[in-house]
């Protein structure tokens, strides 16, 4: 691809900050990818002196691969996500400065925290509801990242509790991360070591909230010039407390930063373009940016109407099986994007509908839908953890609770950490006692962990020297597999190990250490998994940096876009969370919605009262656009493509 004009001033400016105004499809990362290509081959800096930081482990693989491709593997530059970045500089220091966290760090996943700490802390705290733990430690990771000192928490009990647990099981919150980073370099100064970069390259910086400027700000008083990309109508985080205000106000930081705009979108085709722009044009306080298709083709936006919820699906997987069969489309260039999808309640009447046209989909709507977060995935994932640090007490309990053939249930597990709490140790220095003489707790249950304790350590300790990760990966997998009955549960094994053998391709062979902190940073609220040959179902979140040539942005209603948040910046984040779900589409744009709605559908969003029929978004109204009965638009569809 030839570099525009405006993508070649970019890429060759490199004499102070710079912010990159970039909307969809501009080529964002093909500027950020050739102006790395452009500082390591014309402008001589080393590598160890560039820095690109991007916010999903997706864009940082891409990059990777695309930088690769111009420079080759053996010059390329570090490239990592914040969170990634984050971890291995605390690991890096850990020896020369004190850490207000276990060591050595070990970093708990969303798995972690939503099947063990969560639950855990309930107990202790004897909760009613999970949703009170969950409001403890969304207030905790809040102050994280609005870089609040003093955490404003309603019950201070909850912070001796986990501070006890953590101490335990060793563990750090991924939401801590970058927020332990900020304080430590600019309570160390330069005695926290770091790289000396030249040039640091920042991706999506519309996303990055105080606690990542913070860091941002950090690298640039040490001599590095930033050059970040991205666009403040495409700022969707407010939940992780991002805000555009952080791009809007880049040159007035930064005030000798050069203001570079990239205004040719090649993606979405114009009429697509035009009504993702008069959505995003209703915000005030936006960047007024210049910003036309260069699209040879014209494409669709149509706006279809269905009586409920059962009828949309089935209006959906029909419309997908006309373009597969009559318009040479593939199932893979349909994607489905949706608000919500708790407890998979709309994923799964889609689901339905497309099994019943025979159409292969895949939805990846869950924060935990991910095969290394099955009970068998998380098991594999244990053992290679272990392999790494012996003592990494949170695997030890993963094990232990997943591994449904050794009749350990809760009672003997809470027996355990009792034990570790009266004698003031760890949860793998408690098992390594107990194995040793089962009766320091109830002689049965220290009998059944002996056994345990014995299977685990005999197959770690046959796996010593192993140094690849498929290497141990495998092996892992072959001495799992010869204790499980269930064939569902070794297919599920089965399934991470493939996953976690292309994580280390896509990490381009880690070291197990490396990879093991890769997977530990990724956030999966955020991060999508998108599968090939199938139709795939994303949330409107997950979808941020990907592109089909089909999509359908489903239950396209006020009730659910906005649904609640009504006013504010929450309002204008679902107004920018809808903008970027819009050009998000190349070819085809279908918007959906039903009038009604029922079963857990009905009282997603915000709900509404007695027989009143639901209300397309307001994001829309007022719109050329007029919404037009899907059925009918069906008929019409499949009849012009049969003459």
């Amino acid at each position: 691809m030839e570099a525009s004009r405006e993508q070649l001033q970019a890429v060759q400016h490199t004499s102070s900050h710079a912010r990159l105004l970039a909307g969809p499809g501009t080529g964002k990362t093909f500027v950020l990818s050739k102006k790395v290509e452009h500082l390591l081959l014309h402008e001589h800096i080393p590598a160890a002196s560039i820095l690109v930081l991007t916010f999903t482990r997706a864009a940082a693989s891409e990059l990777r691969e695309r930088i690769s491709k111009y420079v080759g593997r053996e010059v390329l530059p570090e490239v990592s996500t914040l969170h990634s970045f984050a971890l291995k500089y605390l690991l890096h220091n850990s020896g020369r400065i004190n850490l207000p966290l276990p060591t050595p760090i070990r970093i708990a996943d969303d798995w972690d925290e939503n099947r063990i700490i969560y639950p855990d802390i309930k107990l202790l705290l004897n909760y009613d509801k999970i949703t009170e733990v969950h409001k403890l430690f969304h207030a905790l990771s809040a102050n994280w990242d609005s870089f609040v000192d003093e955490p404003d928490i309603p019950d201070p009990k909850f912070i001796s509790v986990w501070e006890r647990h953590r101490r335990v099981y060793g563990y750090t919150l991924r939401a801590e991360l970058v927020y332990r980073l900020a304080k430590a370099l600019q309570q160390y100064g330069n005695e926290f070591a770091l790289p000396e970069y030249k040039y640091v390259l920042l991706d999506e910086y519309q996303d990055l909230n105080p606690c990542d400027l913070a860091i941002a700000d950090e690298l640039s008083k040490r001599g590095a010039f930033l050059f970040v990309a991205g666009d403040d109508d495409q700022s969707i985080y407010g939940f992780r407390r991002a805000h555009p205000e952080g791009i809007r106000k880049f040159t007035t930081d930064y005030p000798n930063a050069a203001d570079l705009t990239l205004t040719e979108c090649r993606r979405c085709a114009p009429e697509i373009l035009d009504l993702a722009h008069w959505v995003i044009r209703t915000d005030l306080d936006r960047i007024d940016k210049p910003l036309h298709s260069v699209v040879d083709n014209q494409g669709e936006v149509r706006v279809l109407r269905y009586g409920d919820q059962e009828k949309e699906a089935k209006g959906i997987a029909a419309i997908s099986r006309c373009l597969i069969n009559r318009y040479g489309y593939e199932p893979d260039d349909i994607l489905i994007l949706l608000r919500i999808d708790r407890n998979s309640s709309f994923s799964t009447v889609i689901k339905d509908a497309f099994s019943q046209q025979d159409i292969p989909i895949s939805s990846n709507t869950a924060s935990l839908d991910d095969p290394l977060s099955t009970s068998s995935g998380r098991v594999l994932m244990s053992f290679v953890r272990l392999l790494d640090n012996p003592q990494d007490h949170i695997a030890w309990r993963t094990i232990l609770q997943e591994r449904k053939s050794n009749n350990l249930g809760p009672s003997r597990i809470r027996a355990i950490y009792q034990y570790t709490l009266n004698n003031n140790t760890t949860f793998s220095e408690a098992l390594e006692r107990i194995s040793s003489k089962p009766a320091l707790i109830d002689p049965s249950a220290g009998r059944l962990i002996q056994k345990e304790y014995g299977f685990i350590s005999g197959l770690l300790s046959n796996m010593t020297g192993i140094t690849l990760v498929v290497d141990a990966v495998n092996y892992v997998l072959e001495g799992l597999s010869d204790s499980i009955t269930d064939s569902a549960r070794l297919e599920e094994l089965e399934s991470a190990a493939q996953h976690l053998t292309k994580l280390v391709a896509e990490y381009d062979s880690p070291s197990l250490r490396d990879l093991i902190s890769q997977i530990a940073a990724t956030n999966s609220e955020i991060e999508q998994e998108r599968r090939p040959g199938v139709v795939n179902i994303l949330t409107m979140h997950k979808a941020k940096g990907l592109s089909s040539r089909v999509v359908f942005i489903v239950g396209a209603e006020d009730e659910l876009i906005p649904g609640r948040s009504e006013s504010g910046n929450e309002l204008e984040d679902e107004r920018r969370l809808f903008y970027v779900s819009l050009t998000r589409a190349r070819e085809k744009l279908y918007i959906t919605y039903s009038l009604r709605r029922s079963g857990a559908q009905q009282f997603s969003g915000r709900s509404i009262s007695g027989a009143r029929a639901r209300q397309i978004t307001r994001f829309l109204q007022g719109a050329s656009i007029i919404p037009g009965s899907g059925p009918d638009y069906l008929d019409g569809l499949c009849q012009s493509s049969a003459s």
